[in-house]
C-alpha cells in the first residue's frame, strides 16, 4: 500500500517538482542540505520528486541518483526530459530501462546567437552548451535585451527569452517547466507502480497521477508556469515577488531552508 499522501488547502501532494540553482543551492551554486534532508524526507513518505531546471540532462541525472529522488528529471527549462527505471516494468538483468524525450529544437535558438556575433557582440555560451538539445544559454553578460530585440530584427516568432540568476536562455514559446512535468507525469502514470495500475508490480491502491496533486517549489522566473499550473505552488524566500504572488506557500527562508520550511508546511517532517 502507498502511504497517505499529505494535503495542502484539501490537495493531496503526490508528487514534488523542484528547481535545483537557487532553491536547493544557494547562488553560488552549492547544494544545500537542508534541501536534500527535505527531498529524502518526501521519498521516504512515497512522494517522488521531478527535478526541474534549466540545466541539461547530463549533471541533473547524476544529481538525482546523488540526492536519491525517484521521478523523471526535466532539463532545460522543459525542453527534455529523461528518466532511468530502476524498479518494476523498468528493471532488467542490463540495467534501468532508460527514456529520453526531447520536446524543441535549439535551431532557431543557434540562429540567434550567430546573428548577435555578426552585429559585434559576444555571446558567450555556457559551459554546459554542448549537452543542450532544446534551447540556448548564455552567460549573464549578454544583455537580454539586446537578445529580444535581435529576436525581433530576424522576424522569428517562436522564441523567447528569459533572464534567471545563472544564465540567459533562449527558449521556443510554449517551451517552459510545466509542459515538462506534464510529459513527466505520463511517464509515472505508464510506468511507476504507486500511479500505473496496469503495471506488473503496480499496488493496490495505484491510481494515476494529476497535475493538481504536484506541488512545484521554485525561485525564479523560469519557475512561474509550473508553480501556477501545479496544484500547489511553493516559492523560497529568495525568489522575486513576481512568483510569490503565484505561489500559495511563500517561505519566510531562502534556498534549501525555505525548501525544507515549505516541505513542512504540507506536514512531512524532516529530520
Amino acid at each position: 500500500m502507498t502511504p497517505e499522501p499529505p494535503f495542502f488547502d484539501d490537495r493531496p501532494i503526490r508528487a514534488v517538482a523542484t528547481d535545483i540553482d537557487g532553491t536547493l543551492t544557494d547562488m553560488t551554486r552549492r547544494l544545500d542540505w537542508e534541501a536534500v534532508r527535505a527531498l529524502r524526507a518526501l521519498e521516504a513518505r512515497g512522494i517522488p520528486v521531478i527535478l526541474a531546471t534549466g540545466n541539461v540532462i547530463p549533471s541533473t541525472k547524476t544529481l538525482a541518483i546523488s540526492i536519491g529522488t525517484t521521478g523523471p528529471v526535466v532539463c532545460e527549462n522543459g525542453g527534455s526530459i529523461y528518466w532511468e527505471l530502476r524498479s518494476g516494468d523498468g528493471a532488467t538483468k542490463q540495467g534501468p530501462k532508460v527514456l529520453k524525450s526531447v520536446l524543441y529544437s535549439r535551431e532557431s535558438a543557434d540562429r540567434v546567437v550567430e546573428a548577435l556575433r555578426d552585429r559585434g557582440h559576444d555571446p558567450q555560451l555556457i559551459t554546459s552548451d554542448p549537452w543542450r538539445e532544446s534551447e540556448a544559454a548564455l552567460e549573464l553578460s549578454m544583455d537580454p535585451e539586446v537578445v529580444e530585440e535581435t529576436i525581433r530584427d530576424l522576424g522569428i516568432e517562436d522564441l523567447y527569452v528569459v533572464a534567471t540568476g545563472f544564465a540567459v536562455h533562449i527558449l521556443d514559446k510554449g517551451m517552459d517547466k510545466a509542459v515538462g512535468i506534464r510529459h513527466a507525469i505520463d511517464w509515472l502514470n505508464d510506468h511507476d507502480p504507486r500511479f500505473a495500475p496496469k503495471a506488473p508490480d503496480a499496488t493496490k491502491d495505484a491510481r494515476p497521477l494529476a497535475l493538481d496533486e504536484v506541488l512545484a517549489i521554485g525561485d525564479s522566473r523560469n519557475d512561474l508556469e509550473m508553480v501556477t499550473e501545479c496544484g500547489t505552488g511553493g516559492a523560497v524566500g529568495n525568489a522575486p515577488d513576481e512568483l510569490k504572488r503565484a505561489a500559495d506557500i511563500v517561505a519566510k527562508k531562502d534556498h534549501g531552508a525555505g525548501v525544507r520550511e515549505i516541505v513542512e508546511a504540507i506536514g512531512v517532517r524532516v529530520e
